[in-house]
C-alpha cells in the first residue's frame, strides 16, 4: 500500500548554476512541460504497465499526470524540494492515496534508500531535468559511475544536470525498467556527450529518440529531444529516430546503429545524411575544402573598428566588396585572419547563423572568431556558395548547429555539407 507523504529537510545547497539566459522560473532553471509533450513521452515507453512510476524534479507534475492518465491505477512518486512544488504536489498527494511526494533533493545520494521504504519496484520513470549545471562534488561522481556512465563527464567543475538526473533514475529503476526523459540538444548531438551515448548503448538500450520542434517550451527556443532508455538491456537493434512536427505528427523513422549512435542521434542531421547517402556520387564540403579557418579577433575587439568583419555585418547581401586591407588593433600575440577575394564567409555562432553566408568579391578585411573563412578551388566556388545559400543548405546548417539560444557550428559539422 502506498505510504503517506515523506517530508525531509531540504538538502544542503548543491551549487546549481544557471546556463541559460532566459530562465522564467528562477534559480532552478526549469522549463515546464506542455501536456502534449508529456503525453507523447509516456506513450513512447513500451514496457508493460509498471506498478510504480517516479518523477524526479516533478515541478508542477505534468509528466507524472501524463503517466497516471496512460497507466491508470499506478502508484505515483514525485520528488522535488522546491517550495512551490512541495506545496502543489503535497496537497495533491494528500487527496490521492496512490500518490506519494518526497520533499528532498532529487540528486541526494541516499535517495534509493528513501524510495525503497516506499516502493522497491519502480518500473518506470519520467523526467524533465532543469537546464542547469551542478557544481562538482565527489558524491555526484559516484552517482554517475554507479550506472556505468563515463567518469569524465563528472570530472569537470560543473556537471550537466541531465546526466545526473539520468544516472539517478537508472539507479532506482528495476532491471528492465524504463526512463523517459526530455534532454537538451547537446545530450543528443554534442561531441562532449559521445562517450555517454556509447555507454548507454553498451550497458542499456536506447528505445527511441524524438526531436522536438523549436519553441516546444515556453519562452525559450532551445532545442530539445525525448529519449527513452531501458535499464540493463544492452543495445541489440538499431535505434529509431523521429521528429515531431509542429502539426503534432511524427516523421517516419531514421534508423541508427549503436555504433553510429556515439556520433549523434538528432533527426535533422541524420535525415540529411540519409538523403546524401542515397546518391553514391554525393560530394561533400570536406572533399573540396582547401581550408576552413575561424577568425582571430573577438567581438569585443571588433567594436569601434570598421575594418573588422563581424556577424552583425553580414546583412542580406550575399556578395561583399571590401576595401584594401587596413591596419587593425587587436591582441599583439595573434596574427589577424583576413578574408580576401574568392573567400566564402560563414557565421560560426548566432541565432540565425544558417542565413549568414557571403562571398568576398574584392578587397580584404580581418574577421572575428565568430566567423569561418572557407577557401575552395575557384572552379567550385559557385557550387559551394549555391549549396550554402540554398534552402536545403540552410536547413542543413540549422540541423547541425548546436546550443541553447544562440547556436554554434563546429568545424567538423559544416564540412559534412553535401555540395552536389
Amino acid at each position: 500500500m502506498p505510504r503517506p507523504n515523506v517530508h525531509l529537510p531540504p538538502s544542503t545547497n548543491i551549487g546549481m548554476m544557471r546556463t541559460m539566459s532566459a530562465d522564467p522560473t528562477g534559480k532552478l532553471g526549469r522549463y515546464y512541460t506542455p501536456e502534449t509533450i508529456s503525453s507523447l513521452l509516456v506513450s513512447l515507453m513500451s514496457r508493460p504497465k509498471p506498478a510504480t512510476v517516479l518523477d524526479l524534479g516533478a515541478g508542477k507534475g505534468a509528466l507524472i499526470d501524463a503517466a497516471c492518465r496512460f497507466w491508470q491505477g499506478i502508484h505515483a512518486i514525485t520528488v522535488d524540494n522546491d517550495p512551490l512544488a512541495i506545496r502543489t504536489l503535497s496537497r495533491r498527494a494528500r487527496l490521492n492515496p496512490h500518490h506519494t511526494h518526497v520533499s528532498t533533493d532529487g540528486l541526494a545520494s541516499d535517495l534509493p534508500e528513501l524510495l525503497q521504504d516506499i516502493s522497491d519496484k519502480i518500473g518506470a520513470a519520467v523526467c524533465n531535468p532543469p537546464y542547469i549545471r551542478v557544481r562538482h562534488r565527489p558524491a555526484l561522481c559516484h552517482l554517475v559511475q554507479d550506472v556505468g556512465l563515463p567518469k569524465e563527464i563528472a570530472s569537470t567543475f560543473y556537471i550537466p544536470a541531465e546526466v545526473l538526473f539520468l544516472a539517478q533514475n537508472l539507479r532506482v529503476l528495476i532491471s528492465g525498467g524504463q526512463v523517459g526523459m526530455l534532454v537538451p540538444d547537446g545530450f543528443i548531438s554534442g561531441e562532449s556527450y559521445s562517450r555517454v551515448r556509447k555507454s548507454l548503448c553498451e550497458l542499456h538500450r536506447i528505445v527511441t529518440v524524438i526531436e522536438l520542434p523549436s519553441g516546444s517550451f515556453s519562452r525559450t527556443e532551445a532545442r530539445a529531444h525525448m529519449i527513452v532508455i531501458t535499464k540493463g538491456e544492452p543495445q541489440d537493434c538499431d535505434i529509431p529516430i523521429r521528429k515531431l512536427h509542429l502539426n503534432g505528427e511524427l516523421s517516419a523513422p531514421v534508423f541508427v546503429s549503436s555504433r553510429d549512435a556515439e556520433s549523434r542521434l538528432d533527426y535533422s542531421y541524420l535525415a540529411h545524411r540519409l538523403i546524401a547517402k542515397t546518391n553514391s556520387k554525393t560530394l561533400y564540403l570536406k572533399d573540396v575544402s582547401h581550408s576552413l579557418t575561424r577568425g582571430s579577433f573577438t567581438s569585443a575587439e571588433a567594436k569601434g573598428q570598421r575594418h573588422i568583419f563581424h556577424t552583425s555585418d553580414f546583412g542580406r547581401a550575399v556578395f561583399k566588396t571590401f576595401k584594401p586591407a587596413c591596419q587593425v588593433k587587436g591582441q599583439s600575440d595573434r596574427a589577424p585572419i583576413v578574408a580576401r577575394a574568392g573567400d566564402i564567409l560563414v557565421a560560426r555562432v548566432g541565432r540565425n547563423l544558417h542565413e549568414q553566408v557571403c562571398f568576398v568579391r574584392s578587397g580584404s578585411m580581418a574577421i572575428t572568431d565568430c566567423i569561418f573563412r572557407l577557401r575552395v578551388p575557384g572552379t567550385l566556388r559557385r557550387a559551394v556558395l549555391r549549396a550554402l545559400t540554398s534552402s536545403e543548405g540552410r536547413a542543413f546548417l540549422r540541423s547541425v548547429s548546436r546550443g541553447a539560444g544562440a547556436q554554434y557550428l563546429s568545424r567538423s559539422a559544416i564540412l559534412e555539407l553535401p555540395i552536389r
